[in-house]
């Protein structure tokens, strides 16, 4: 028995021996070891998490900054996570330290796990004056809270989480210092920026041992943080300090350090190298076995800029300060600007790698020395290579350990003031050694933005991203306002770049991913806009090595064109996802290297979560639209609308209606006009707004406008829509076409029905209106059998109407001239004259020849077939072939049909002359001018150009052109007086024409339907069985199990197996569950914790639903479900 007593005995003693070790790691300043006094919270006022980018790190406005001084966070007060959103934490607490020599006594001001600064700034009269005290302004202003701002202006809050009500923009404090325009608005640098001001004058706060009886420093600091979000950038986040010497006394030897407590995910396991390629300290795993980090973390930090101080007369100074204008690099000749002094690391314990006891040790640290005052070995920590350097060389220790790195020493007199720039990087990698590599990488790629004064080229804006889940799929629209955003990366820079896109947009890209963290999004649909780009080639931006160039080929997209929504089906009701559409651009004309050639927008900036899920029990949604749009007037356009949401469709009638509108550029005061739709809502009577994005350049809100569309036919057309109201609306023009060609009189006088003035046989493609692929014998009163073609060159496709169309409209560059005119030539007793152009024969643009012709070609107006009132008389310009100066038949036989009988005429250019007034002015015009000296008429002169080029009239089986008494042969040597032939052009959408279309929206409730699926058949828990985790746990003190397929309102009670009541959940169909946001829409889901109604977890087991719905009644049957538990927390969990 006494020896069991003995062994116990010794239990406790180990057991205390451990405890008093525990504690004494964690104590006051280790992790506090000299205990600051807290700042109490009405001086503190917020804790904000800046999330602009791949970080998420807390910021106070006293100085600690990527600690979770509140303790809101589930990283045990850790609050520098990386990447965002993965519970990864690499930083545990950092702050700046600054410490000087006072009547030869260090005397350090210290942030670290707390802090000696308050907020607020100083103020004095004379700020150079050192006979008057600073006077410290209120720590619990409102004006010395922490505020951040987005780069758009916007208050930081909705991102972050301070809560704190107050709006930032509006009450900015340039009055202490906060970076400020020239116009009084705040200068926000990057994505996302933060500002506060504090300073070291409350002496109470001072309680490091020998620290109590200095006097403060008598320092003031401006500090603001920097996030940028754009690819390359997004791993790290900058420090800007603005220290001011606001005291009483001119400071010497003065050090600045940047500390840091970085706890790389587990904190045991660290080690902390300096990078002597960067300058950059750094902490990093000593095995891969950190839970959150699997695959390797690590942090580091960075001097971009230290103190400025004098110099040799060779030296000149560089660095930035932050001004009405942004960063601006200040030069100073005879100065020279402080790079890292030293490097240290210590562990969390106590003795001579431990943690400072005072002032003296801090300071002595800051310099370079051993705490005690000893010289170091070597001032850098750690200088060798982890990744390929002398492992004997590395830290050796794996611990839980601080890093700092210190710049100095220099003076700081009253009023004097220093600016130091630092940059904090994350690295994540597939190990731990690769996560070093890629922290060095993003180090050199963040120097790049400080040496381009954070000037940095942009990716277009994300749009404006809508998510609407419904039943086993997710909805997504999304608006233009990538679009219409101006690239001006040139001009902000100051640089010049020939050939740049100012409007450089390039597509769009849908990502997808289960929780939103950084590295979890999967693309998975892609629309590149069609401009002809698909690949660039580029000289690489970003390498690790910045003097190390390689040319690669960026693919860019396929080239299909864009679209504003996508519907998810490969999703499962109740799982939750995360969508973005992300923005892309392109800029395929720059010298290479110059800028990036493409960068895409992040997918943090519009992702949104949805959870599809079917409408609750006895809900019924349906929507539709009648099948065809009913059209009034003449074009040959179409409307295709269909649901894409069901929950928005209102169940009105619309009109589709389309106009010119006429839109002024407001910068640069150009104008252009085009004709454009617009959505009528005939039951609201009121114009629908799309959603799109509406041009803040121009004068008209082009929210409510679309562009007339093309045809159908464009494959790049299936991409061309709006929606509205939860619909998906195609607007559609007719292809630019021919739609007939006609023979619609003869020298009998008019044809009823028409007769065809084109051949569509042997599979030419030509249309038909009647079935009928040829002329009949009916065409003409004498034999001939006429039709429109153009003429013969000899190539293979000669006789397709694809190459009729190819010659006559110049491969589509006259379709402007020619839709949506209709067109005839007319056979007349008087006929006309028409001009050979020297052009045609000798190449020379004046001279040519009047010929004699049989034909008037005239443009009849726009549908108005029997009004002659529009018509314009156009001047033919001849091709002879013979050369026997008149417009007859050649000896070539065409290639529409076989033999040799098929004769074609000469050619026909169709000349559209100057004045286009009604009638034939503009045609005599034209001919008084060629006629009065046809040798200097200068080609084209008087006309604003030919509308159809190289067109013949071909006689079908008219005559061998292989008869020696060709053209006496023929049957006919020219179409008879008389004879018109009609071209009926394609018409597009114009404002004549109008489209109308009914929804229809029956949301209803069936009280039956209800009753008869409350069963397991529709009601159900998932995942059945929970096997120790689901993909809903938030984590192990939170976990989840989802119950699908519920009424709108009911009672849900869990029983066990021996039929005793667990938990009793009252559902609530409109109640936040699994959305971002409530809505009035009814949710069929409600989740459950796992948790009896005692808050105590339940154990593993099989248990029942039994649903009591008012109205619908009671389930029939026990719903069965099984629980087999992991871990479980006996306690009460806390969230």
């Amino acid at each position: 028995m006494n020896n069991y007593i003995k062994i116990f005995l010794l239990f406790l003693i180990v057991i205390a021996l451990m405890y008093y070790d525990v504690a004494l790691a964690d104590s006051p300043r280790h992790r506090q070891q000299f205990s600051i006094s807290k700042v109490d919270k009405t001086a503190v006022q917020n804790q904000f998490t800046m999330e602009g980018n791949n970080w998420a790190f807390e910021m106070t406005n006293y100085g600690p900054y990527a600690q979770d001084i509140s303790g809101r966070l589930p990283g045990g007060g850790a609050g520098g996570e990386f990447p965002r959103g993965t519970g990864t934490y690499v930083i545990f607490a950092a702050g700046i330290q600054i410490g000087a020599l006072v009547n030869g006594v260090p005397t350090v001001s210290v942030v670290d796990f707390d802090s000696e600064f308050q907020p607020g700034a100083l103020e004095k009269t004379d700020p150079y004056d050192s006979t008057e005290v600073p006077r410290a302004t209120d720590p619990g202003a409102a004006v010395n809270k922490l505020f951040a701002l987005g780069s758009d202006g916007s208050d930081g809050t909705p991102i972050g989480t301070d809560g704190d009500g107050v709006d930032d923009y509006s009450n900015w404090p340039s009055q202490y210092g906060a970076p400020t325009r020239a116009d009084g608005s705040p200068l926000v640098v990057g994505d996302l920026m933060s500002w506060c001001v504090y300073n070291d004058m409350d002496r109470s706060r001072h309680t490091i041992p020998n620290d109590e009886n200095m006097e403060p420093l008598g320092l003031e600091v401006q500090q603001a943080s920097i996030q940028v979000n754009i690819t390359g950038y997004s791993d790290v986040f900058f420090m800007y300090y603005k220290i001011i010497n606001k005291g009483t006394r001119n400071l010497s030897d003065v050090y600045v350090a940047a500390w840091f407590d970085a706890d790389v995910d587990n904190a045991g396991n660290d080690l902390v190298a300096t990078d002597s390629l960067t300058n950059m300290v750094f902490t990093y795993n000593s095995d891969n076995t950190d839970p959150h980090s699997l695959g390797g973390s690590a942090f580091g930090a960075d001097f971009f800029q230290g103190p400025v101080v004098p110099g040799d007369p060779t030296d000149t100074a560089k660095y930035l300060e932050l001004t009405p204008d942004g960063f601006v690099q200040r030069v100073v000749p005879g100065k020279k600007v402080l790079g890292l002094s030293t490097t240290v690391r210590y562990i969390n314990v106590r003795g001579p790698d431990g943690d400072p006891d005072n002032d003296t040790e801090l300071y002595n640290l800051m310099r370079g020395l051993q705490k005690n005052g000893d010289p170091r070995p070597n001032r850098f920590t750690f200088p060798e290579d982890p990744v390929a350097g002398n492992p004997a060389l590395l830290d050796p220790r794996p611990d839980d350990k601080r890093m700092m790195l210190c710049t100095g020493p220099f003076s700081l007199a009253v009023g004097d003031i220093q600016i130091v720039v630092l940059a904090c990087v994350g690295g994540k990698g597939t190990d731990r050694i690769n996560a070093i590599e890629n922290l060095r990488a993003t180090d050199l790629i963040a120097q790049q933005a400080y040496d381009a004064k954070f000037l940095l080229p942009q990716p277009p804006p994300s749009p404006r991203l809508i998510a609407t889940p419904l039943d086993g799929r997710v909805v997504l629209q999304w608006d233009n306002s990538s679009e219409i955003a101006e690239d001006r990366y040139p001009q902000l820079a100051g640089i010049s770049i020939p050939s740049y896109r100012a409007y450089d947009f390039a597509g769009y890209k849908v990502y997808r991913s289960p929780d939103g963290t950084v590295g979890s999004w999967t693309e998975i649909a892609q629309f590149d806009k069609a401009d002809g780009i698909t690949e660039i080639p580029e000289t690489t931006w970003f390498v690790q090595d910045v003097s190390i160039k390689s040319l690669r080929r960026i693919p860019i997209g396929d080239d299909k064109g864009v679209q504003y929504s996508f519907i998810d089906e490969n999703v499962f009701n109740g799982q939750v996802y995360y969508y973005a559409v992300t923005a892309y651009d392109a800029q395929p004309d720059i010298r290479s290297g110059a800028a990036p050639v493409t960068l895409e927008s992040a997918q943090s900036r519009n992702a949104v979560k949805a959870v599809p899920r079917p409408p609750s029990l006895g809900n019924v949604v349906t929507a539709g639209v009648q099948d065809t749009a009913s059209h009034i007037g003449n074009s040959g356009g179409s409307v295709l609308v269909s649901v894409v949401d069901p929950t928005k469709v209102t169940g009105h009638t619309y009109k589709v209606v389309f106009e010119n509108v006429t839109i002024t550029d407001t910068l640069d005061s150009t104008s252009t006009t085009d004709i454009y739709w617009r959505l009528w809502d005939v039951d609201k009577g009121a114009y629908v707004q799309f959603t799109k994005a509406d041009n803040p350049r121009t004068d008209v809100d082009e929210s409510y406008l679309q562009l007339n569309q093309a045809s159908a036919a464009d494959p790049a057309s299936e991409n061309n829509f709006v929606t509205a109201d939860g619909l998906l609306i195609r607007v559609y023009g007719p292809a630019l076409d021919f739609k007939n060609f006609l023979v619609v009189a003869n020298a009998s006088g008019p044809l009823d029905p028409p007769d065809m003035g084109c051949f569509a046989f042997n599979v030419s493609g030509f249309p038909t209106f009647d079935g009928n692929d040829r002329p009949s014998d009916n065409q003409q009163v004498g034999g001939g059998h006429w039709g429109v073609h153009t003429g013969n060159i000899d190539d293979p496709d000669n006789a397709s109407y694809e190459f009729f169309k190819f010659r006559v409209t110049q491969d589509g560059a006259r379709w402007p001239l020619i839709v949506p005119y209709d067109w005839e030539i007319r056979y007349t007793s008087s006929g006309g004259y028409g001009f050979e152009p020297n052009a045609f024969v000798t190449g020379s643009t004046t001279g040519g020849t009047v010929i004699p012709v049989p034909f008037e070609l005239w443009r009849i107006g726009i549908g108005t077939l029997n009004d002659s009132s529009d018509d314009v008389r156009l001047f033919p310009y001849i091709l002879d072939v013979n050369g026997n100066g008149q417009f007859d038949l050649d000896g070539i036989d065409h290639p529409i049909s076989g033999g040799d009988n098929d004769p074609e005429t000469d050619w026909i250019y169709w000349v559209l002359p100057a004045d286009q007034s009604a009638g034939q002015n503009g045609y005599d015009t034209l001919l008084g001018r060629i006629q009065s000296d046809p040798s200097t008429y200068e080609y084209l002169s008087g006309t604003d150009g030919d509308v159809m080029r190289r067109m013949v009239f071909v006689n079908w089986n008219g005559g061998s052109v292989s008869d020696p008494t060709f053209p006496g042969n023929v049957n006919q040597a020219m179409p008879e007086s008389g004879t018109i032939f009609r071209i009926i052009t394609t018409k597009p959408n114009l404002p004549a024409d109008t489209f109308m279309f009914t929804t229809t929206s029956k949301p209803a409730f069936s009280s039956s339907l209800a009753s008869s699926r409350l069963n397991k058949n529709h009601i159900k828990v998932v995942p059945n069985p929970y096997y120790g985790f689901s993909a809903y746990d938030q984590n192990q003190f939170n976990r989840r199990v989802k119950i699908t397929g519920l009424p709108d309102v009911c009672t849900i009670r869990i029983f066990n197996v021996a039929g005793d009541l667990v938990r009793a959940i009252q559902h609530n169909g409109t109640s936040n569950n699994d959305r971002s946001s409530s809505g009035s829409e009814f949710t069929s889901i409600e989740i459950w914790n796992l948790t009896s109604d005692n808050g105590i977890f339940i154990s593993s087991g099989v248990y029942f639903l039994h649903i009591d719905a008012p109205g619908i009644g009671q389930s029939k049957e026990l719903i069965p479900f099984a629980i087999i538990q992991g871990n479980v927390q006996l306690t009460v969990p806390t969230n």
